[in-house]
């Protein structure tokens, strides 16, 4: 069942998860002489957290992440980010 507690963690996820993916993206797009590996990596992994967050919070709160988080779902499954969780492999099908 969803809840307000729910909800809010969604809108904090969904935003958190936004400013990581949006970092990344900037970060992977700078010119080579002043783009930063580690900060690509860095960026890239706190994106993966909060969507594997927003993930998770939707399947505790029983709907479907495909249609309340679909950018987090795609991001999940391009960037390979699930090979990081053992423990939630196969959630995103």
């Amino acid at each position: 069942m969803c809840t307000v507690s729910h909800m809010q963690d969604l809108v904090r996820y969904s935003a958190e998860f936004s400013t990581w993916r949006n970092a990344y993206y900037n970060e992977c797009n700078k010119r080579s002489f002043v783009y930063s590996h580690a900060d690509a990596t860095q960026y890239l992994e706190n994106a993966g957290d909060y969507a594997w967050s927003m993930i998770l919070v939707c399947v505790l709160a029983d709907v479907d992440y495909n249609v309340v988080c679909p950018e987090a779902v795609a991001f999940v499954k391009d960037y390979k980010v699930e090979s990081k969780y053992p423990s939630l492999k196969g959630v995103v099908a």
